[in-house]
């Protein structure tokens, strides 16, 4: 059986599912201030908060799916980049949030063409699955290469 993306779309999105809207409430609500606040430093032409929503959707995506393989925007990225250099604060939130510690692993090698869009296709679907929408990450982008 095929699903079709209005099919998907006319559903509930997975977020708004009560376990679900829990982990993206608080995820959304910590406190990133000290993160933003050097992010704003480093990146002054960047929005710092679109960067912590970005951020923190695709940590909530990670973690719903139970995949770790999802493509952040750059935003994203260089947010999460600044947040790993307040390792206390990280670690407390990976606990918070997930039970364990959340490692960055970087990609450290070179996707072809067609893994690429098939990782951002699998980040596409995520997203309508769990926001009813594509586009709640301005870039999806394979970072740290």
């Amino acid at each position: 059986m095929t699903v079709t993306l209005e099919a998907t779309l006319a559903q509930k999105p997975l977020s708004q599912q009560p376990e679900n809207a829990q982990l993206l409430a608080k995820i959304m609500s910590w406190d990133f201030s000290k993160v933003e606040n050097r992010y704003r430093k480093m990146y002054p032409d960047r929005d710092a908060i679109e960067a912590r929503r970005q951020f923190c959707i695709f940590v909530y995506l990670t973690l719903a799916t139970g995949k770790e393989l999802y493509i952040p925007s750059y935003m994203a990225d260089d947010f999460w980049h600044v947040v790993l250099w307040f390792t206390q604060d990280w670690m407390a939130f990976s606990e918070d949030v997930a039970g364990r510690f959340l490692h960055h692993q970087p990609l450290c090698v070179q996707l072809s063409p067609s893994e690429e869009t098939a990782r951002l296709e699998e980040f596409r679907q995520a997203c309508i699955k769990h926001f009813g929408e594509v586009n709640v990450l301005i870039e999806a982008v394979v970072c740290c290469m």
